[in-house]
Order: structure tokens, then sequence, then C-alpha cells
């Protein structure tokens, strides 16, 4: 004797591996981190084109003197940005001599009626040759959480010699898209 599925056991067979094999969409929990190359930097008074120079995809500082850069950062409009979530990485690296690089973060929150704020981070002093990273941490801190930034941008002072290779944008949180 031959045995089968009704056809209402074969419906309740599929639907069951359909939603073991494809469950229901849910908001993701990622680590939401952009790269944002120095080629979107600019210039910033009194540092002029010739003084910071481009070089494969870095900003360079090719005279005796520190010049200075502004750059801007672009946030992800998925969720509101809260206290303690935003750090913002800072790469570098020296020429011939040693360096440091300042970096401070200007931006105004929107959620609030608009308050500015700075934050500063400075990398400790690099050996000659050597490239490395620092973070700027503390974006989201000190200001009534969550709130959305409306715009900020980084302003970077190189010691001579110094070399700006770009930012990564750490925005650690839940977000509802891979964006």
């Amino acid at each position: 004797m031959q045995k089968y599925l009704g056809s209402g056991a074969i419906s309740a067979l599929a639907l069951s591996i359909g939603l073991t094999v494809f469950p229901a969409q849910q908001a993701l929990a990622v680590l939401d981190n952009k790269g944002i190359s120095a080629t979107e930097c600019q210039p910033f008074l009194p540092t002029t084109y010739a003084e910071a120079l481009f070089v494969n995809n870095a900003i360079y500082n090719p005279t005796n003197v520190n010049q200075r850069v502004i750059c801007p950062i672009n946030q992800d409009a998925d969720v509101d940005w809260e206290a303690g979530k935003v750090t913002l990485r800072v790469h570098i690296k020296a020429g011939a001599t040693p360096g440091k690089v300042a970096c401070t973060v200007y931006g105004r929150g929107a959620s609030f009626g608009g308050s500015q704020f700075a934050y500063t981070a400075t990398s400790p002093v690099v050996a000659a040759g050597v490239a490395t990273n620092f973070e700027i941490s503390g974006i989201a801190d000190n200001v009534s959480s969550p709130y959305l930034i409306d715009g900020w941008n980084v302003l970077c002072t190189l010691n001579a010699g110094m070399s700006l290779g770009g930012f990564r944008l750490g925005e650690d949180y839940d977000t509802d898209s891979t964006n």
C-alpha cells in the first residue's frame, strides 16, 4: 500500500520550509561603517592648494609649517545618533620626519534648536615613515540623545611632512538598512 501526503499536508510542509529558509525580514543589527576619502577634503585658510598636495588619494603637507584642510562628513540618516555610538577614525602617515595631526569635528544638532558642537583629538607623535590612525570619539555624547546631525565637517591641521589618508566613520547602532 502506497502512502502519500494530501495537498493540505504538502502546503503546510512547504510553508514550514519557506519560513525556515526565508525568515521574516527584521531590522538589521549592523556596525554601520563608512570610509571617507581624503580627496573629499580641501585646503582651509590660510592653506592653499599649493601647500596641501593631493598625492595617491591622500593629502600631503610638503611645507615646513602646519597646514589645514577641511573635510565633509556625511551621516547615514537611517536613525538618530545616540551618545557613545559614533566615532571617527583618522588615517595618517608621517613623512621623512616625525609629526602629528590634530582634527576637530564641527557640527550642528538638528533635534534641539541647532546647538553647535565641536570635538577635538590629536594623534601622538608618529615616527618617520609610519602609517597609523587615531579616533575622535564622544561626538554624540554631550547632547540630548537621540538626535540627528544637521551637517558637520572635520578640520585637520597637519604638521610638516604629514599625510591625511582619509577617515572611517563608525555609527555603532542598529539600523534598518545596510546603506
